[in-house]
């Protein structure tokens, strides 16, 4: 495509100095005709003076002409020295863009180079990784019988865990037997006098007079009956100890107001021969938020106070309700007024949600956590025993 535009260019070029040279030429040549006509008018006698002074007119319009003629001729030529110089810088930018063309061509050509060695290079690495895949499959097919063979020996492991398992049943079996030997050797061993606890379940039922706290749908007096009831049945089915409770029945009345109802549950303590007094009561509060377990005994160092530490370790791990400890007061009538140690229980907030909730769901859980505190305040092993 350059080598056509410079040769369209050199072809115009030359059109254009053609043209000039013809004028040129007719110009001389009518130099030449004017001066021998001059010369032959000169040396004629016979041409009159009008004849001459009419052709030198003529002659003289006639070279005017032609030096018009000339400078026309003179600008035509200047403005093909103008094209051709500008032809010319075309053509040396047409050079100068053929030999960056030329310079690209051959950089992509170095590049094309450069690109088929990488090919070639990728070729070799292809067929490395080619052998590695090779080496991968063998390793992957000797880790394939490793895993077989372990498969095997699992299946074997698993056979001997059963037998293992089967022996280990075999032998639980052997290990309950003579637990219940032990534990009628000990029945045998251990003293015939029973512990006395006397369970006061507070309050009267709903309507009655010393009715106790209401929240969330339930009532104090209706929670410590049920929890006092399933607390005595572990202790009787225990056979260590003998209970008795103060309200045997839901609908059992105590006295005939406040004062008599908690003088009722002393003297009946005293009447069963009570060793050790329970009083089992629900918290209340004006914030829901308040919650946790309590107990309270009259003096700190009294075996009532450490009584009634043990029901509240006991209490607090088996419903996992918060821990608000040991509290004293002395003033409660059932504490001053009880002739054996004597503690009054707060087994959770009936106006806390969460607490009335797992007094109300799952009494059991109360009645099992002070259960435990009774056997490790007097340091006796638990027997399995727990039906409801």
């Amino acid at each position: 495509m350059n080598d056509q535009l410079k040769n369209g260019t050199h072809r115009k070029g030359g059109r254009r100095t053609e043209r000039a040279s013809a004028w040129m030429r007719g110009v001389c040549t009518i130099f030449v005709a004017a001066f021998m006509l001059i010369s032959c008018i000169g040396c004629t006698s016979l041409v009159s003076m009008e004849e001459y002074a009419a052709l030198k007119t003529e002659l003289t319009s006639e070279i005017n002409s032609l030096k018009g003629r000339n400078e026309a001729a003179q600008q035509v030529l200047d403005s093909l020295r103008s094209a051709y110089e500008a032809a010319q810088q075309e053509i040396n930018t047409l050079k100068s863009g053929y030999e960056a063309a030329q310079q690209e061509i051959d950089s992509l050509k170095n590049s094309n180079a450069a690109a088929q060695r990488e090919i070639n290079s990728l070729g070799s690495s292809h067929a490395a990784a080619q052998q590695k895949i090779d080496i991968l499959k063998v390793a992957i097919a000797a880790a394939q019988r490793e895993i077989d063979a372990l498969k095997a020996a699992d299946a074997a492991s698993r056979e001997e865990i059963d037998t293992l398992e089967a022996a280990n049943q075999a032998a639980q079996q052997e290990i309950e037997r003579l637990k219940k030997q032990i534990q009628e050797l000990q029945d045998q061993i251990a003293p015939t006098k029973k512990i006395r606890i006397y369970i006061d379940q507070g309050h009267n039922p709903t309507g009655y007079h010393n009715a106790g706290a209401s929240g969330n749908g339930l009532y104090e007096q209706d929670l410590t009956f049920t929890i006092g009831r399933l607390l005595a049945q572990l202790l009787e089915q225990d056979g260590r100890f003998e209970v008795c409770l103060s309200r045997p029945t839901a609908d059992t009345v105590l006295g005939t107001d406040n004062t008599s109802s908690l003088e009722a549950r002393v003297r009946g303590a005293q009447e069963f021969g009570a060793e050790y007094f329970i009083s089992l009561h629900t918290n209340s509060f004006s914030s829901e938020s308040a919650n946790g377990i309590e107990v309270y005994a009259a003096e700190q160092n009294s075996t009532s106070y450490a009584f009634g530490n043990q029901l509240l370790q006991g209490l607090v791990r088996a419903t996992n309700l918060r821990n608000r400890g040991m509290k004293l007061d002395p003033d409660l009538h059932v504490l001053k007024n009880a002739t054996m140690p004597a503690v009054l229980l707060e087994m959770g907030f009936i106006s806390n949600r969460e607490d009335a909730a797992l007094l109300a769901q799952s009494p059991e859980l109360f009645a099992k956590g002070m259960y435990d505190g009774i056997l490790a305040y007097f340091g006796l092993p638990a027997r399995d025993i727990f039906e409801y």
